[in-house]
């Protein structure tokens, strides 16, 4: 979010002000450039992780596994079941999600894999 922030700002300074007052000095108008290209970089990378990420907890195969599986040709067969959210993110409301806090879980022990999972 911070990367797509700042690619926000240096392109509205770089490409939209068009006052004299934008006259930028040579040697900040490259140091924008380069920020422009760290920031494109560190937005892609974490854009894919975001990605992985979720792709993991909706298929339910995380990426050690998957990419085990790919190496032994058996993606194809995966049975594993998807991931329910509440299993992830608890049964909070739903604005704790994007909190970095403590989930709360109907059964703990099941989650932290102490008992079998109850099968909903």
């Amino acid at each position: 979010m911070c990367t797509f922030s700042s690619l926000l700002l240096l392109g509205y300074n770089y490409f939209l002000c068009s006052t004299e007052a934008c006259e930028f000095p040579v040697l900040l108008l490259n140091l924008s450039r380069v920020m422009t290209v760290l920031n494109v970089a560190f937005f892609l990378f974490t854009s894919s992780m975001l990605m992985n990420v979720i792709y993991g907890v909706m298929t339910g195969i995380g990426t050690i596994d998957r990419m085990k599986k790919k190496a032994a040709g058996t993606m194809h067969s995966a049975a594993d079941p998807p991931l329910l959210l509440k299993r992830v993110f608890g049964v909070g409301p739903l604005w704790h999600w994007l909190l970095p806090i403590d989930p709360m879980h109907e059964d703990h022990g099941a989650v932290f894999g102490w008992r079998p999972v109850k099968q909903v």
